[in-house]
């Protein structure tokens, strides 16, 4: 789950489809299928990984009639790994989420980001391909309890998985997502971004201000003091 939006960003989503004609996109944590069922109006090829049982389960009762969207069911670098070759010939978008959260049946909780091993597994990306990661947060500095920090490969880390898999693309965080785009679209990209963008001082500023009034709001009733 990002800091901004729960599940992805269909402005995003639409944005790269239509600026690289990606047709393919490749998710990994289906979670609760709801970036997956945004995606598929999208694209018309969708592929999605989820490690739970239960919640692979769920996605298949969910998406029984969606004739573009295949699940599976495992270790998502696995997955990755076994079917990168039809992807590498091909623009393809990839969402990276298989990380865990603290959520009801999720699983990975003995490896909480398989995400190093993911980008590991893709191997190479096609010319018109994207990679998306979620939490970028979560990967800029080391993650806050419950998560067990040593699971989690630090922002170098990523910097260089990510300019392994192609020396034509370009790196920028955009609203707690990591993005990993083609240099052909930068200036496409730049403009999305400042249309898009949230500014994060000015979100912790409004947290700021609603706690300080809710707190002065909690104040003035115990006091029996009604604001003028």
């Amino acid at each position: 789950m990002g800091a901004i939006s729960f599940s992805i960003d269909n402005k995003l989503l639409q944005f790269f489809q239509q600026r690289l004609q990606i047709n393919t996109f490749v998710e990994t944590g289906t979670y609760q299928g709801g970036s997956l069922i945004i995606a598929a109006d999208i694209f018309s090829d969708c592929h999605s990984v989820e490690l739970s049982q239960d919640l692979y389960e769920s996605a298949k009762t969910s998406f029984i009639n969606h004739a573009n969207v295949k699940l599976y069911q495992g270790e998502s670098p696995d997955i990755l790994s076994a079917t990168s070759e039809q992807f590498i010939t091909r623009p393809v978008l990839y969402w990276l989420d298989a990380h865990w959260c603290v959520g009801e049946n999720t699983a990975g909780q003995n490896s909480q980001s398989p995400v190093r091993e993911e980008l590991l597994a893709i191997r190479g990306l096609h010319p018109q391909s994207v990679v998306l990661i979620d939490d970028a947060r979560l990967y800029l500095c080391p993650p806050p309890e419950p998560h067990r920090f040593t699971d989690w490969p630090d922002f170098h880390d990523m910097v260089i998985l990510l300019q392994a898999l192609s020396q034509h693309h370009r790196l920028m965080i955009l609203n707690d997502v990591i993005i990993f785009y083609p240099e052909i679209i930068r200036a496409d990209m730049a403009l999305f971004a400042r249309q898009h963008g949230v500014d994060w001082l000015i979100l912790a500023n409004n947290s700021r201000q609603a706690t300080i009034a809710k707190k002065r709001k909690t104040l003035l009733h115990r006091l029996g003091l009604r604001k003028k």
